[in-house]
């Protein structure tokens, strides 16, 4: 149970919790911490997220963008602010990684400010340069492209097989 000292549930997304997960996210990007998400690109997306439940209210969020079956992204991953350091996060993080597992993907990455938490999962750091996929799809059209303050990370089945 994490340090909240409430049962968290972790699920799937349902169009009732598009809101909340605007809301998260919005917050974590006007820091710049996030990348932006329009409400329309949260619904045709719907199915990549999950949630962090405190009773009935969304407290954190999360999304595994797949590539195919070689590579997915963990995207958008946040928590309501003054519950963050409680371990939903983490909660949200593995619960993405094993949703890529069960769907067969190798690799699992981040593209993220805050390298550290994704470390204590297993993540490790890579160049962005070893992930065409997203430079291509993504970075290429990002107003940071020329100076992106991200760390590309990567979670592999290799090497975290006990994890």
């Amino acid at each position: 149970m994490p340090k909240t000292g409430k049962k968290i549930i972790i699920r799937e997304a349902v169009e009732g919790d598009l809101e909340s997960i605007k809301t998260l996210i919005d917050y974590y990007a006007e820091r710049e911490i996030l990348l932006p998400r329009t409400i329309q690109n949260i619904k045709r997306h719907a199915d990549d997220f999950i949630v962090a439940l405190s009773g009935s209210e969304v407290v954190g969020t999360g999304a595994l963008f797949k590539y195919g079956t070689h590579l997915a992204e963990v995207r958008s991953l946040a928590v309501r602010h003054d519950l963050r350091r409680m371990g939903i996060g983490k909660l949200l993080a593995g619960r993405l990684v094993q949703i890529g597992y069960d769907d067969s993907i190798d690799k699992i990455f981040v593209m993220t400010v805050v390298p550290g938490f994704f470390k204590k999962l297993g993540f490790t750091r890579v160049e962005h340069e070893s992930l065409p996929d997203k430079v291509w799809k993504d970075c290429i059209h990002c107003q940071h492209h020329n100076k992106c303050n991200e760390t590309a990370m990567i979670f592999t089945k290799e090497t975290n097989h006990g994890r």
